[in-house]
């Protein structure tokens, strides 16, 4: 068996054979698996899995847009890819569709906000609050969003 294990070995065959038509064709699979992997992990690490449960987006009217924006959710980090919608009954939060498995569109009622402070983070002016009761998640936002809408001090 040995012998025959060798002979293969060294034939024409596998000489011959090149594996980089196969890396490539896996390649953007394994990629697109673990970006999505990725993606999901970092929803449940940040409270955006949670929040959906509790706040799915149910297509309220919003008459602002703010896009590429960024914000915190836990512990994760949301830079400009961020899209929020303001309307007087709440936000609508989406994540860029490349960023959004795992992150279904959020819509956050202005009464779901909890503790509500004005963070300075060197020109920028951030609100941090708690949504839910009990808390599910904290959320860090720019302050411009809530502008005009009373609901922040």
């Amino acid at each position: 068996m040995n012998g025959f294990l060798l002979e293969l070995a060294s034939s024409a065959v596998l000489a011959d054979f090149n594996p980089l038509p196969i890396v490539f064709a896996l390649f953007p699979l394994v990629f697109a698996g673990m970006w999505c992997g990725i993606c999901f992990m970092l929803s449940m690490l940040g409270g955006w899995r949670s929040l959906a449960e509790s706040f799915p987006d149910r297509g309220q009217p919003c008459d602002q847009s703010f896009r590429m924006q960024s914000g915190r959710l836990g512990w994760v980090n949301y830079n400009s890819v961020l899209t929020i919608h303001s309307g007087p009954a709440g936000f609508r939060l989406a994540v860029w569709p490349p960023f959004r498995p795992g992150h279904p569109p959020l819509f956050i009622p202005w009464n779901a906000m909890r503790n509500a402070t004005i963070k300075r983070l060197f020109w920028l002016e951030l609100v941090s609050f708690e949504l839910g009761s009990p808390k599910i998640a904290t959320l860090q936002l720019p302050k411009k969003i809530f502008a005009g809408r009373g609901v922040i001090g």
